[in-house]
């Protein structure tokens, strides 16, 4: 189907953080830290608009997103990017790997990173201006 008016965009950034973290998922690593970089973390958003309306789909290279840190991310967002920005029009996800920092309370684990939650903020904001600024007529 051609929808008219429909437009999307995308934006990434980087969200890797430096060596000495400890990551998320496995309790046999007894929160040993991280020695290295094997690959680069990403998040990755997509804007969508239709009906003058901003859709918004959001993915995580890390285990999960604890509700705190969503709700963090959200304001980030809202502050960020303004009126093209709503909630209610925002979905979140993490791709569930267990080479990421720990964002979300685990039982056995040391507790997320406050850092690289406000990190996280941050660099979602930049993914979304950059998928915002990039929307361009698309077709479904």
């Amino acid at each position: 189907m051609i929808v008219s008016d429909f437009a999307a965009g995308f934006g990434e950034a980087d969200i890797t953080p430096p060596p000495g973290l400890p990551l998320s998922g496995f309790v046999f690593r007894e929160n040993q830290l991280s020695a290295g970089i094997d690959s680069a973390l990403n998040v990755r958003v997509l804007a969508m608009r239709q009906h003058g309306s901003v859709h918004w789909l959001i993915s995580y290279e890390v285990l999960a997103i604890s509700a705190t840190l969503e709700q963090h991310i959200l304001a980030a967002l809202e502050a960020g990017i303004g009126q093209d920005f709503s909630r209610s029009h925002a979905v979140l996800t993490a791709t569930h790997t267990h080479s990421a920092p720990p964002t979300s309370p685990l039982e056995g684990e040391g507790e997320p990173d406050t850092a690289y939650g406000q990190m996280l903020c941050e660099h979602t904001v930049r993914a979304a201006r950059q998928a915002l600024q990039s929307l361009r007529p698309a077709w479904l």
